[in-house]
């Protein structure tokens, strides 16, 4: 599966010309890896580094609003990095 994470300013119409930034997410099932892609676009005041705590969810973790502790911790500069749950 894959999914786009958007961001843009989020007070004004910038968007609309090619102010925001999207970071592709793809989950491989068989080799069980998070590919987090290259951050494309930009804006004024986009972050530039963060950390993403990537939950593996089962029956017993990644449910309701507590913070997982079986999280793992990524740092996201914008390039892309894989992270392998196995």
């Amino acid at each position: 599966g894959q999914f786009d994470l958007y961001n843009d300013e989020g007070n004004n119409y910038n968007y609309e010309k090619g102010k925001y930034t999207i970071i592709r997410f793809g989950w491989n099932e068989q080799q069980q890896v998070l590919t987090i892609g290259k951050r494309q676009g930009g804006f004024i005041g986009a972050v530039k580094k963060c950390i993403m705590n990537i939950v593996w969810v089962d029956e017993s973790n990644g449910q309701g609003i507590q913070m997982s502790s079986k999280s793992k911790p990524v740092i996201y500069t914008g390039e892309q990095i894989t992270v392998s749950r196995k």
